[in-house]
């Protein structure tokens, strides 16, 4: 790039960025640039490597003195390391100690160095520490490159920012060219935090600047798609990856299997699959175990044994994420002995577990415990469980200690719950809105309603703002234990702090308990449309739980008619 077109593209920077104080400093870095003989980190590499062999080069890089006499590449090395995982305050501190060795620093691997520190907060998603390195940098005179912009693009982007992502990608565009690159590490930024919209929409900028799509870009729509669980979006972009002559690669056709999967759509994952081997597209250890993990959600143990097994046939090697994946079917399906003879098979095979692991064991002991509550092994069994996870030096957290706690209230066990929570409390552990959720939903089913009541209110002591899932189980209770008036002022007082959080399932639930035409009344006490409620469709509910599958007509026929009645009653 000359030096001419570099000046021109300063001069027109965004708006939003010309009168920021970093990005005068930007300007005035790029027009005192030199061109320099910087040794690339690669040729570093080769040569260190070169070394440890006892192969080494007549001429190593210029600056080899430092391998000799203060190892800085190697300090360099450990900066990376640092950088992979996103500690910053690790690689800083040894950034920091390299720094203080000025006289033996070679200058050409200084921007190196500190674009690796920029490499850190992208990972970590720290955007307002990535400036103020940014800064120090140019008061150093060191010179940033398009590597060093794109870090700051990503650690926007990563930190959920995506409109200050966006001017790094512009001032990027401007003083190095339109890229790709650019607009592909936007749309993954907004894939990974399942932002369809802005994948989208980062996708027709690229056309828009008239750069072509590729695999790449596709395959993030596609991953966005999946992770908003919109099958439909994601059979759209393989569409259209077909008809612009895109030929379908292995992680193109996992990311659409996968949107299949979250959708809990097993027919479709499987269809999927089909496609891929007949398209030529070999099936890895992901794909498998994706096709895994969609039979779990759709409760189906049999077919996610089923494609494991046909997974082992065909020489493909499990690991940690398929072991969850069979543990959590059997989890699932409440079949505690399936979960037990899957762990002990994959601990056979040397897959190790995690805490995700335990956690669908631990549920499953409870799914079993309540299914048979007068089996008092049950939740003892759970607790064999956290122990098992203990030995195996896997830290329990708190969503293991609120299936612990679902898995004593599930079956009745208030005290043992009650013992979990003190537990929590003095590990310092703060428990979600889900772990309360499931205490009062388990007396809710016992028409305990005085003890449903008793830890909806210590939730709010907590400090734990109670979700529809909480609200609806005492609206529920209530409606067992015949108090109809308890249960109207419970939908009352969501729908006055938190509307959007009143769903179809909440409405069922009081329809069936005050009946339609109170219903009704209530819904206009609120301000809300009580036909538009039940016309809503499945929605996810908060705090981790899977959607709740849509009532049928004739399903919604009998709630109503039930309210009703309870109403005739009162």
């Amino acid at each position: 790039m000359g030096r001419r077109r570099t000046r021109g593209a300063q001069r027109r920077l965004p708006r939003g960025f010309a009168g920021a104080p970093l990005a005068a400093a930007l300007v005035s870095a790029f027009r005192s640039r030199t061109p320099s003989a910087v040794q690339t980190l690669e040729q570093w590499r080769v040569f260190a490597l070169a070394r440890s062999s006892g192969k080494c080069p007549t001429e190593p890089p210029r600056g080899h003195h430092i391998l000799e006499r203060n190892k800085v590449f190697a300090r360099l090395e450990e900066v990376n390391a640092y950088a992979e995982v996103g500690d910053v305050d690790a690689a800083e501190a040894v950034l920091r100690q390299i720094e203080s060795s000025a006289d033996l620093f070679a200058p050409e691997l200084r921007r190196v160095m500190w674009n690796t520190l920029l490499k850190a907060c992208a990972n970590a998603g720290r955007h307002a520490r990535a400036e103020e390195y940014l800064r120090e940098m140019l008061k150093k005179g060191i010179e940033l490159n398009a590597k060093g912009i794109g870090k700051m693009m990503e650690s926007g982007a990563k930190a959920g920012d995506l409109d200050v992502a966006g001017r790094w990608l512009r001032v990027r565009a401007r003083l190095f060219g339109q890229d790709r690159v650019s607009y592909i590490m936007m749309m993954e930024a907004a894939a990974t935090g399942g932002d369809l919209h802005a994948a989208e929409h980062w996708f027709g900028e690229m056309l828009r600047a008239r750069l072509a799509p590729c695999a790449l870009s596709l395959n993030c729509l596609i991953d966005a798609a999946a992770k908003s669980n919109n099958l439909t979006a994601a059979e759209f972009w393989m569409e259209q990856a077909t008809r612009a002559g895109i030929r379908p690669n292995r992680e193109l056709m996992t990311s659409i299997i996968a949107a299949a999967a979250n959708s809990g759509d097993l027919t479709s994952a499987e269809r999927w699959q089909g496609t891929a081997q007949a398209r030529g597209v070999s099936e890895d250890t992901v794909s498998f175990t994706v096709l895994v993990s969609a039979a779990a959600k759709a409760g189906n143990l049999l077919a996610a044994e089923e494609h494991f097994k046909r997974g082992v046939e065909a020489s493909l090697r499990p690991n940690t994420l398929t072991l969850n994946a069979l543990v959590d079917a059997a989890a699932k399906a409440g079949d505690a002995s399936a979960a037990e003879h899957w762990y002990a098979a994959c601990r056979t095979a040397g897959i190790k577990p995690d805490v995700i692991t335990f956690t669908a064991l631990i549920n499953a002991a409870g799914k079993h415990a309540a299914k048979r509550p007068v089996d008092v092994g049950g939740p003892s069994q759970a607790e064999h469980w956290l122990w098992e996870a203990v030995r195996e030096r896997v830290q329990p957290d708190a969503v293991m200690l609120t299936a612990l706690i679902n898995s004593a209230a599930s079956s009745g066990n208030f005290s043992g719950a009650e013992h979990w929570v003190g537990r929590a409390s003095k590990a310092r552990v703060r428990l979600n809105a889900f772990a309360y959720a499931s205490l009062v939903s388990a007396a809710a089913r016992q028409s305990n309603l005085e003890v449903a009541e008793d830890w909806f209110e210590r939730q709010r002591q907590a400090g734990v703002r109670p979700g529809a899932v909480a609200y609806t189980a005492l609206i529920q209770a209530a409606g067992r234990c015949q108090q109809h008036e308890a249960a109207a002022a419970r939908f009352l007082e969501l729908a006055a702090t938190d509307p959007r959080a009143v769903d179809r399932t909440l409405a069922l639930a009081v329809c069936r308990v005050v009946g339609q035409d109170s219903f009704a009344g209530l819904c206009q006490e609120a301000g809300l449309d009580a036909e538009e409620l039940m016309r809503q469709g499945p929605r996810a509910r908060g705090h981790g739980r899977r959607d709740r599958a849509s009532l049928t007509g004739a399903a919604l026929d009998r709630a109503r008619s039930r309210g009703a009645l309870n109403q005739r009653r009162a």
